[in-house]
């Protein structure tokens, strides 16, 4: 499920091929209050991407919370389905047309303390990433996301003669699991690793 969601997002990047999403441009201005993105319904699904968050204000997602960088945009609602269970989708939109996504997708299951960081569970996501995508799989060095240690995997695929790049990370909190998926053109990867970083870096778990 996990390779699946990845390459559902992949249509999502602009370098990828697919119809380009509107631009929306958060709104500027006012408090900085939480905001509280409700779970959407095939009723309520908006026909647009829409930014339920300015620039530099907490966005509560489902089970977690981060803060919005500069020029980044929350589509969660806009592109989930039932094919597509994204807890939380965000996007860039580049001045070269490309997108920078960032998603943590929904993932079932019972995640045991055991099987965080284990080798085991580096085998298996490498496993299950090369199963269903085209590029070599290869580990990444672990992260820390708030408090919690996330294994990560590494791969290029090809897009219409484009290579994007898939970073997967796997952090869990209270035992359950959030991938973390990020997807930029490889010509991109300098600004989509800086705002990633700022992006875990404001992650914080519910207290």
């Amino acid at each position: 499920m996990l390779s699946a969601v990845c390459l559902g997002s992949l249509a999502l990047t602009g370098c990828a091929g697919s119809a380009q999403l509107a631009e929306q441009d958060p709104s500027e201005g006012g408090s900085h209050s939480i905001v509280v993105r409700p779970h959407p319904t095939n009723e309520s699904k908006p026909t647009e991407p829409k930014s339920s968050a300015a620039t530099g204000r907490p966005l509560v997602a489902d089970g977690f919370e981060i803060t919005l960088p500069p020029h980044w945009h929350d589509q969660t609602d806009y592109v989930w389905s039932e094919d597509h269970p994204v807890r939380l989708s965000l996007y860039r939109k580049l001045s070269s047309g490309d997108r920078v996504l960032f998603e943590v997708m929904w993932l079932p299951g019972t995640v045991l303390p055991s099987q965080v960081g284990s080798r085991e569970s580096r085998d298996n996501l490498v496993d299950e990433l090369t199963g269903e995508l085209h590029g070599e799989v290869t580990d990444l060095p672990d992260i820390q996301v708030d408090d919690a240690l996330a294994i990560g995997a590494h791969t290029l695929e090809q897009k219409n003669g484009r290579s994007v790049e898939l970073a997967i990370y796997l952090p869990s909190n209270l035992n359950l699991s959030f991938p973390i998926l990020l997807a930029n053109a490889i010509e991109d990867h300098e600004v989509a690793q800086r705002d990633f970083q700022a992006i875990i870096e404001s992650w914080k778990w519910p207290v």
